[in-house]
C-alpha cells in the first residue's frame, strides 16, 4: 500500500511513501494522509487519485446528492402524503381546494428531479396545512 500527504485546500500531493509512519502532518489541519486504497473507497472519500492530485469526483458527489434528495422525497411522500391520500375517509373530509393542494404537493414532490437545479439546488414544495 502507498500513502500520500496532500494539502486539503489545493489537493496537491506533497509527498508519498510506502510506509505510513514516514509521513506526518505535524499537526497541520490543512494536511491529510490518505492511502492508495482511497481509489476503492470513493463513495466514502469523494475523491480519487488522478495524476497525483486529489480531486473531488463530481459524478459521485452528484449521485450522492441525488440519492439523498430522493430519500427525502420518498420520506415526505410516505409520511405526509400517503396517509392522507390513501385513506378514503380522511380524503373525503377535505374540501375540493384542499384536495387540489395535496394533489399538487404530491405532483411537485414526484417532479422534483425535473427541476433545473436538481440535485444541487432544490426548491422543496410547501406542504399544505
Amino acid at each position: 500500500m502507498y500513502y500520500y500527504l496532500y494539502e486539503k485546500a489545493t489537493g496537491v500531493i506533497s509527498s508519498s511513501s510506502n510506509c505510513e509512519n514516514s509521513i506526518s502532518t505535524n499537526g497541520n489541519n490543512e494536511l491529510s494522509i490518505i492511502s492508495s486504497e482511497t481509489n476503492y473507497e470513493i463513495a466514502l472519500h469523494k475523491v480519487r487519485l488522478n495524476d497525483l492530485v486529489i480531486i473531488e469526483d463530481q459524478e459521485i458527489i452528484r449521485t450522492n446528492l441525488e440519492m439523498e434528495a430522493r430519500r427525502e422525497r420518498g420520506y415526505r411522500l410516505k409520511e405526509e402524503v400517503d396517509p392522507l391520500l390513501t385513506n378514503p375517509l380522511r380524503w373525503a373530509e377535505l374540501t375540493d381546494d384542499k384536495q387540489a393542494e395535496w394533489t399538487q404537493y404530491r405532483t411537485d414532490l414526484l417532479n422534483l428531479p425535473e427541476q433545473s437545479g436538481f440535485p444541487n439546488d432544490i426548491t422543496w414544495p410547501t406542504k399544505p396545512t
